[in-house]
């Protein structure tokens, strides 16, 4: 099971910073997380932040360049940083880095990023809160 936990260190008004302890159930045979999860991950965070910049709930409408660019495991603790690039009265853009901290150092290793394009929708509540984030 995944566990993210939301911290307040350099995030802004339109920027967030969690960390994503990615679970056994997460990850398939090989022990590998799958594109697909990191994906559902990924536009989930998107959303949230997304809609708390518009102030509406929101969809996602569009997904640009989700690229997973170095393989990550159960029990790994991830960097997920989104940022608001643009926002207007139909929906926003966010961006969505994924890092890994290194032992003893301060550059993370880049994991994952991605572009995601958000729409407004008048159903719902104004957001929901990603899975496991505190």
């Amino acid at each position: 099971m995944s566990r993210l936990a939301a911290s307040d260190a350099g995030a802004s008004q339109f920027s967030a910073q969690q960390e994503w302890n990615v679970g056994l159930d997460e990850v398939g045979p090989d022990g590998l997380l799958g594109l697909d999860r990191l994906r559902e991950q990924l536009l989930a965070l998107a959303s949230w932040l997304g809609a708390k910049a518009v102030g509406r709930k929101v969809v996602p409408l569009k997904v640009d360049n989700v690229q997973l660019l170095a393989p990550v495991r159960a029990h790994q603790r991830l960097i997920v940083t989104t940022a608001v690039e643009r926002r207007s009265a139909t929906g926003a853009v966010v961006s969505v880095v994924v890092s890994r901290p290194q032992a003893g150092q301060e550059v993370r290793q880049l994991v994952a990023l991605g572009i995601v394009s958000l729409g407004i929708s008048d159903a719902g509540p104004r957001w929901v809160e990603p899975r496991g984030l505190q």
